[in-house]
């Protein structure tokens, strides 16, 4: 199990970077919000970077980025609250990891948008 949540962890860590390097390539809107929860992780206001996210999942249905925000989101929180991960906070990273996976499948078979989905 500690090697599956490390590995999803990391994929989620990537896609936070690639979303944060990336950001041009992400629809202006989309872009501004992600720079705006990113920069809340960073203040650790994980609340106010937690209701970015789901307000970018719901401005933005069917892409990844903000699955995979929310899912480092989550998992930020848990690791800075200087506490183990609980089982339920591992299977909501989790959750979001997969469902980000499957958005960019999804978007990657659209040829205009696949080079998107593959960042």
């Amino acid at each position: 199990m500690k090697r599956k949540a490390g590995t999803l962890l990391t994929i989620a860590l990537l896609g936070v970077g690639l979303v944060a390097g990336r950001a041009n390539a992400l629809p202006p809107g989309m872009a501004r919000d992600a720079e705006t929860g990113i920069s809340q992780l960073y203040r650790l206001e994980f609340d106010a970077a937690m209701a970015t996210f789901e307000r970018m999942k719901k401005d933005y249905p069917g892409h990844p980025a903000p699955a995979t925000l929310e899912a480092a989101g989550l998992w930020w929180r848990s690791r800075y609250s200087f506490a183990d991960p609980t089982r339920e906070s591992s299977k909501a990273v989790a959750a979001n990891v997969k469902e980000a996976v499957v958005l960019c499948r999804a978007m990657a078979k659209n040829p205009a948008l696949e080079c998107e989905a593959n960042l």
